[in-house]
């Protein structure tokens, strides 16, 4: 393991075969941090969790057990890749576990950073992550919605705006099936990863320190 700086932030490297952290992550950004940590030369596997985990009872419940398996694999440090505000229980669930989680709300705060402040003040949105638009059929059967649920969960909003990282393809045809469903224009905003990578390096440095302060009986 190496450190290094990046964009003035302290930067962490893995060499090949080390197995250093537990990864658990929101399944709609996985493309996003698969990628990520393949550019951190990160190898260790990470636990996606479903498209249906927005319920908030499914998310607590696949969130825990993961935990749990995570933590009785190994003593390694633990970064949750998903929003303090996905669940009104998140943080503290994350304190009960000695677990360190991202410094954002929610995925599109994660990718946006501080640019969602001012695109929140352009129109009333409803955010979509490129893993959220690729399985929108797949949530919405899981989800129990009609289209008119469709339309009163996602047509509240001027727009849906959907966070295009480059890697995952956007078709003409899908926008419009779901555009012909919600009846909410659908603006496609092109958002880079350097937010989020920020992020991800912060959570493991965080998670490693919080890990040297246990073993050393402090707080």
């Amino acid at each position: 393991m190496t450190i290094d700086n990046w964009c003035g932030e302290k930067i962490i490297w893995f060499d090949d075969g080390d197995i250093m952290l537990n990864i658990i992550s929101c399944g709609m950004i996985m493309k996003e941090v698969e990628f990520i940590l393949n550019e951190l030369g990160i190898k260790d596997e990470v636990a996606f969790l479903d498209h249906g985990v927005h319920n908030f009872d499914r998310l607590k419940n696949n969130l825990t057990e993961q935990v749990n398996k995570k933590k009785a694999n190994n003593d390694k440090p633990t970064i949750v890749i998903i929003g303090q505000a996905c669940h009104p229980e998140m943080n503290s669930m994350l304190e009960q576990y000695s677990v360190v989680g991202l410094n954002a709300a929610n995925c599109f705060e994660a990718l946006l950073g501080p640019e969602k402040e001012q695109l929140d003040k352009e129109a009333n949105s409803f955010y979509m992550t490129s893993g959220w638009f690729e399985h929108w059929e797949e949530i919405f059967e899981d989800s129990g919605w009609t289209e008119v649920d469709a339309r009163l969960n996602m047509g509240f909003g001027d727009r849906v705006l959907l966070l295009d990282t480059g890697l995952v393809e956007i078709t003409d045809e899908k926008i419009l099936k779901l555009f012909d469903i919600i009846q909410v224009p659908i603006e496609i905003k092109k958002v880079n990863l350097e937010h989020l990578k920020k992020l991800i390096v912060e959570a493991i440095d965080r998670a490693n320190n919080l890990k040297t302060n246990e073993e050393n009986g402090t707080h």
